[in-house]
């Protein structure tokens, strides 16, 4: 099978001076890996979550590379030279990244964002702010955020475009907001048809989980419903008509030197992308699940051996005929 995936790191359990992020090409079904570059921001934050850590988010447009970190996004070129940063006050602790109409969309998880970039303007357009129980959302112009502040209530970390339509997740609560690309509100998935984590019907060998608080990401439209990462479970979950359909649980991470569980739960699930047949998802140590969604089976995991301090944050399919793919093998 000739897939390539692009992941992103970010530093979980390593050392200052150690590698502390990157990017990866990734062959899953050859279980190969090269590493085309490596993160060394010199404020990298050592303990607890969130701040600067690695990279992000990650997403193709036209012939360039996106990729976000805490508080701003890099714009690369095919040779992985940097391009120019996209700076703004609004973002912060950004997550995910997609691109639609022209126009890129940021998970500003700090803030409690959906936040629109206009690329072909090279500015700032829009965004939508998430408040509220039940939570709903308000589409707001750029010049009326000044007041806005940090607050990080819903943990805002899922954005992904498609037909138009711009869909987003709270990592607490696992509920779907459906967006315009000018992100207006359209429709969510609450209450009784909720996509709410704390109501899933697992097997009892899952329900353990449920006593903290419960995290998701890369929320995102599959068939009939939505496929997910839920992160805390360490498992991709597929859900349909407000339930979980089917569950795949990442496989237990074996001992490795130097690892320590610490400052991350191992297997915890985080990058997701897929075809109509395989999906695959990342997870702490840096490693990546492809399932098979006809099955509904694990067909294998696969560990970036030399970064196990790193967690994949970011995971993207290679565009077949990407001038990307020919950075394979730049650094061996």
């Amino acid at each position: 099978m000739d897939i390539t995936l692009l992941a992103s790191t970010i530093a979980r359990s390593t050392k200052q001076g150690e590698s502390h992020g990157g990017l990866f090409l990734i062959r899953p079904f050859e279980s190969k890996y090269c590493k085309i570059l490596d993160w060394t921001e010199e404020n990298i934050k050592w303990g607890g979550s969130g701040g600067e850590r690695g990279l992000r988010g990650i997403c193709f447009y036209k012939d360039y590379l996106l990729v976000a970190t805490n508080n701003f996004i890099i714009v690369f070129d095919e040779d992985l030279n940097e391009v120019r940063r996209i700076c703004g006050p609004l973002l912060n602790l950004c997550h995910e990244i997609c691109v639609g109409e022209d126009q890129l969309f940021i998970s500003s998880t700090g803030y409690d964002l959906i936040v629109s970039y206009d690329l072909e303007q090279n500015k700032f357009s829009r965004c939508a702010k998430f408040y509220g129980s039940p939570t709903r959302s308000e589409r707001y112009e750029i010049e009326d955020t000044k007041s806005f502040i940090r607050q990080n209530e819903f943990h805002i970390n899922s954005v992904y475009y498609m037909d138009k339509k711009v869909y987003a997740a709270t990592g607490t609560k696992g509920d779907v907001f459906i967006l315009s690309s000018g992100l207006d509100f359209i429709n969510s998935f609450q209450s009784d048809a909720s996509l709410r984590l704390d109501r899933l019907q697992l097997p009892d060998s899952h329900r353990g989980f449920f006593g903290r608080k419960v995290i998701a990401h890369n929320v995102y439209p599959f068939m009939e419903g939505f496929l997910l990462n839920y992160t805390e479970n360490h498992s991709i979950v597929y859900f349909k008509d407000g339930r979980a359909d089917w569950l795949v649980q990442h496989p237990s991470c074996p001992p490795h030197h130097g690892v320590t569980p610490d400052l991350m739960s191992h297997g915890w699930a985080r990058g997701l992308c897929f075809t109509d047949r395989f999906a695959f998802s990342g997870s702490f140590p840096a490693s990546v699940l492809t399932v098979d969604l006809n099955e509904k089976a694990p067909v294998g995991k696969m560990f970036l051996s030399d970064y196990m301090g790193h967690s994949v944050h970011g995971l993207e399919i290679v565009p077949p005929h990407s001038k990307f793919l020919k950075l394979w093998n730049v650094n061996d």
